[in-house]
């Protein structure tokens, strides 16, 4: 995938039919069902006319068939919040090809969302001055610079600062009912992992976990050896301790196990991706967010 731009994407990402809806608790106008009722929406039941209901609600047409009164419910159209974490940690960024991925994953979803009207963050562990907000297209060709130049924007920050900077960021523009599209490779602790899912779930968000996972991730142990030693004894903490490295691929696949039962049990959606199927067969097995 190399020398992809997020603009060659956007006319495939056009045609892409992915379903993008589901309730917003936002009373401005979008795409998404909202929770106010309202008449020129989302029909959700017809009943019959009673003293005092809002004539502007009548279903005219009905009466005209029928000769009786018949208020018309719906849901008004609201848009969203949606906030895209994007991981740019050490392990993440170690192949090349992964980030690519990554990044032109982050800013797919991003666009997709904000097509549709939606207000759309974009964290990242380095961003010092708080999220992104995607509003206009130079916006997005602007990240997708900085992202390409990745190993000279974005800092070897120890993993507890960059998690702890990010989740911070999060907590503060987090609001019930948000959207938290997470971007991740999840190597990270699980007391770390832990505490992300108590945040988004103690603010009543709905989290939406895309795991990043490689091949070369487990070629990295015959191929480089120093990658796993220092992302084991760096970045992960102790939960994959180095005295291990000769039984890294089943220790990796419980560690996941692990995260994903966690995840799952609160509520929150789980999405694998493969870096060698590229972000728009991801995008494709994600319609569902």
């Amino acid at each position: 995938m190399a020398n992809v731009s997020f603009l060659s994407l956007i006319p495939r990402l056009k045609s892409l039919a992915i379903n993008l809806q589901s309730k917003a608790y936002s009373v401005s106008q979008g795409a998404h069902t909202g929770f106010r009722k309202g008449f020129e929406d989302d029909l959700h039941e017809y009943r019959h006319y009673v003293k005092g209901d809002d004539l502007r609600y009548l279903d005219w047409r009905l009466f005209a068939r029928t000769d009786k009164y018949y208020i018309r419910e719906g849901y008004q159209k609201s848009r969203q919040k949606v906030s895209v974490w994007l991981d740019t940690s050490m392990s993440q960024r170690f192949f090349k090809e992964k980030f690519e991925v990554a990044w032109l994953l982050a800013l797919s979803f991003a666009y997709l969302y904000r097509r549709q009207n939606d207000t759309v963050l974009l964290f990242h562990d380095n961003a010092e001055e708080g999220p992104v907000n995607l509003k206009s297209a130079a916006d997005f060709i602007a990240l997708d610079s900085y992202f390409q130049g990745h190993e000279k924007n974005l800092k070897n920050r120890k993993p507890a600062i960059v998690y702890s900077h990010a989740r911070e960021q999060l907590g503060a523009h987090l609001r019930a009912g948000n959207k938290v599209i997470w971007v991740t490779d999840l190597y990270i602790p699980l007391n770390e992992y832990l505490e992300i899912l108590g945040l988004v779930s103690g603010l009543k968000a709905r989290l939406n976990l895309v795991h990043l996972n490689s091949s070369q991730d487990y070629l990295a142990k015959k191929t480089r050896p120093s990658f796993l030693k220092k992302l084991i004894d760096v970045e992960t903490g102790t939960w994959m301790p180095s005295s291990k490295v000769h039984n890294y691929d089943k220790i990796w696949e419980e560690a996941i196990s692990t995260r994903m039962r966690f995840l799952v049990s609160r509520g929150h959606n789980y999405i694998k991706g493969n870096v060698e199927d590229g972000p728009i067969h991801i995008l494709g097995a994600s319609r569902f967010l």
